[in-house]
């Protein structure tokens, strides 16, 4: 798992380099009103786009509470974009590589 920085204000975080392949995003904390969305940069982080599930395209990866989203990306960087919220606290948020299960018959 790779933790993945957590804006303490209604902005942006530090990105981190994405590998590729499936993933998934997981956070926890009393969020308090904020919702983080999960943004990604194919060219270095020029340019960001928020991501969106892999099993339902077009739902954007958004938290405002506890839980955990799955997507598939290519290599590029990743990062939290916080919106709203007045005081989050204990907050942990974590981008793991998953790993689907193929079965042979």
């Amino acid at each position: 798992m790779l933790s993945i920085n957590i804006p303490a204000t209604a902005t942006t975080g530090d990105a981190l380099e994405w590998g590729g392949g499936s993933g998934a995003l997981l956070m926890a904390g009393t969020f308090d009103g904020a919702t983080y969305t999960l943004q990604y940069s194919p060219d270095g982080g020029t340019t960001y786009y928020t991501v969106t599930e892999k099993y339902a395209s077009s739902t954007n990866i958004a938290l405002s509470a506890k839980g955990y989203k799955i997507f598939e990306l290519p290599k590029g960087k990743l990062r939290l974009s916080r919106a709203s919220g007045t005081s989050p606290a204990n907050m942990v948020a974590n981008v793991g590589y998953t790993q689907e299960s193929v079965r042979l018959y």
